[in-house]
């Protein structure tokens, strides 16, 4: 879950599959040594009304330390960005002084720094490849909610963290 109730199951089931195909995430648990106890959450966008920088980072810092002292390995997983379904163009605005996510997304590396917990960042990603000229309309069902194609984006991204394997 995010901190502010975002769901993470899909990407890491995409992730539990590329790590054992035929088992998925509950034998990854329990069987593979390095992932046995880890627990992944997927946050930002539905904080992004609701918080300022600080005080988003404050409520995660005490939602990441409560992870930590339950599980072996935290992660942090930011959400791609919003997806104009008309002209493919990143809705969320792109500059950092005046756009709140950007502030949390800040907020947020700098925490999991603090605390040893790995900050995957799947919106700077999804950026960088639209600024590439990817089409990320490919990759959501409506604009915010990814598809399979996104999920599978963010699956990647989260396995490379988990396993150091630069992208």
């Amino acid at each position: 879950y995010g901190v502010g109730g975002s769901q993470i199951y899909t990407p890491m089931g995409y992730t539990a599959d590329k790590l054992e195909p035929t088992a998925g995430m509950a034998a990854i648990q329990t069987t593979s040594p390095s992932f046995r106890n880890w627990c992944g959450l997927m946050s930002l966008r539905n904080e992004v009304s609701s918080f300022t920088g600080p005080a988003y980072a404050n409520r995660l810092r005490v939602t990441l330390r409560q992870l930590q002292r339950q599980y072996d390995d935290v992660f942090l997983v930011t959400e791609p960005p919003l997806i104009n379904m008309t002209t493919g163009a990143i809705s969320d605005n792109l500059v950092p002084s005046t756009n709140n996510f950007a502030a949390l997304r800040i907020a947020a590396s700098e925490v999991c720094a603090e605390l040893g917990v790995t900050f995957v960042d799947c919106w700077s990603k999804a950026v960088w490849e639209w600024k590439q000229g990817v089409d990320l309309r490919d990759r959501t069902v409506d604009g915010t909610h990814p598809n399979d194609a996104g999920y599978r984006m963010i699956a990647d991204l989260v396995f490379a963290a988990m396993t150091a394997t630069p992208l």
